[in-house]
């Protein structure tokens, strides 16, 4: 709990940020929401649910993209990679969140 508050923060390094909190724990939380969406279609359970399921990745989402657009104002290496982390966790995050 502690290494999300510092995610929020902005605390992290920049690549363990993008790298770790928004493309390896970010695509794994996503994917399980879409798989527990999926299974609840499946069974046969209502589809707001279903929703509200595929849905509750959402909030992870804001955190990692908050994170890494803090984390890269706080990078002391060059601007562009910071900028390209802003720029590529915001595009990610809404693919996982559409997908």
């Amino acid at each position: 709990m502690r290494q999300l508050g510092a995610l929020w923060r902005g605390a992290l390094p920049l690549g363990e940020a993008f790298w770790i909190y928004a493309f390896l724990i970010g695509a794994t939380v996503n994917i399980a929401a879409t798989a527990a969406m999926l299974g609840a279609l499946a069974a046969n359970l209502n589809g707001v649910l279903a929703l509200a399921i595929h849905l509750s990745s959402l909030p992870y989402n804001v955190a990692m993209v908050v994170g890494v657009w803090r984390s890269a104002a706080h990078h002391a290496g060059a601007r562009h990679h910071a900028e390209a982390a802003r720029i590529s966790v915001a595009i990610w995050a809404v693919m996982l969140s559409v997908i």
